[in-house]
C-alpha cells in the first residue's frame, strides 16, 4: 500500500463548509482552480504535482436548477476531467456525492449498491457523473453523504448551525416534518474521507453519521440539549422548499461503514460551542 503525502492531496472546491474543516491538502478555491476550464485543467494540476485527488467542488441544488448547462459544464464534464487526469497520472481520485442521486417517500433508506431515481438537475448531474466516473476512472472513491453540519463563517451555515444559534437565544425555530434526512457531522465525514484515502479504498461509501431525522427531530434534540425555551413552529415543506422539487427521503445507509448517531454527534457540537 502506498501512503499518501497528505500535504500534496488537490482539494477542488475548498471554499465549502467540507474543504474548510480539512486539516490538510492542498485546498484551491474556485478562482485558483475552475474545474469547468477543461483545457486548462491538465496544466493546472501538473503544476501541482497531486499524490490525490479530492474533489468537493459542484454547483448546488439552487444553481443547478437556474442553470442547467453550467451544471452539466461543472458537475459532469469537469468531474470527468477530474477523474481522467486522476487515471492517467496514477493517482488516487475521491468524488464527494450526494443522496441526491435517490427518491423515495418518508421512511426509505437507500444503500450504496441501490438504483439511483433523481429528481433534480443537481441530483441527475451527480448520478451522471458517478457513472462515467466508474467507467473512465474504475480505481475512483465514491463517497454519498447527507445533510452535513458543523460548519463556521456565513456561506458555511446549515439548518443545523441556525437552529443552535436561535435556540442560545431563545428564538423561534420553524422546520418541517415532512422530509428525513440523514444529519452528518463535518468533523466525522472529513476524519472517514482520510481514513479511507489512507487505506486506499474505493468504490461507492455512504458516510453519514447513524440514524434519520426530520428538521423537526433535529430542532427538538437542539433546544432540548440547551434546556432552550424556544418555540419550534410546524410548517410545511412547501413552506421552505422554494426551489428544486427534493426526494421525501434524503436518508443514507452503509453496508460497508458505520459512524456515532447523529445525536451524539450533534451534542458534541453543542457542547464544543458553548
Amino acid at each position: 500500500m502506498v501512503k499518501i503525502d497528505f500535504s500534496r492531496i488537490v482539494v477542488t472546491g475548498a471554499g465549502g463548509m467540507i474543504g474548510s474543516a480539512l486539516p490538510w491538502g492542498l485546498k484551491l478555491s474556485r478562482a485558483e482552480l475552475d474545474v469547468g476550464q477543461l483545457f486548462t485543467l491538465t496544466q493546472k494540476l501538473d503544476a501541482l504535482r497531486p499524490e490525490a485527488i479530492l474533489h468537493l467542488a459542484a454547483l448546488d441544488i439552487r444553481q443547478s436548477e437556474r442553470n442547467p448547462l453550467l451544471s452539466m459544464k461543472v458537475n459532469v464534464l469537469g468531474t470527468l476531467g477530474l477523474a481522467e487526469y486522476a487515471r492517467s497520472r496514477g493517482v488516487p481520485f475521491v468524488f464527494l456525492s450526494s443522496a441526491a442521486v435517490f427518491n423515495g417517500p418518508r421512511g426509505s433508506v437507500f444503500f450504496e449498491e441501490m438504483p439511483h431515481d433523481p429528481v433534480n438537475i443537481y441530483g441527475q448531474t451527480k448520478h451522471l457523473a458517478e457513472v462515467l466516473i466508474q467507467k473512465s476512472c474504475p480505481g475512483a472513491l465514491i463517497i454519498r453523504t447527507g445533510w452535513v453540519f458543523g460548519g463556521h463563517g456565513a456561506h458555511h451555515r446549515k439548518f443545523v448551525d441556525d437552529a443552535v444559534e436561535k435556540a442560545r437565544a431563545g428564538a423561534a425555530i420553524e422546520a418541517t416534518d415532512q422530509q428525513q434526512g440523514s444529519p452528518t457531522y463535518v468533523r466525522d465525514l472529513v476524519s472517514v474521507v482520510a481514513g479511507l484515502l489512507e487505506k486506499c479504498e474505493s468504490g461507492i461509501w455512504h458516510v453519514v453519521n447513524e440514524g434519520a431525522a426530520t428538521p423537526v427531530e433535529i430542532a427538538e434534540a437542539i433546544v432540548g440539549t440547551l434546556r432552550s425555551r424556544s418555540p419550534i413552529t410546524l410548517r410545511p415543506n412547501a413552506h421552505f422548499q422554494d426551489g428544486p422539487a427534493r426526494s421525501a427521503s434524503e436518508v443514507l445507509g452503509s453496508r460497508k461503514i458505520r459512524l456515532r448517531s447523529w445525536r451524539e454527534a450533534l451534542i458534541e457540537l453543542i457542547h464544543a460551542e458553548a
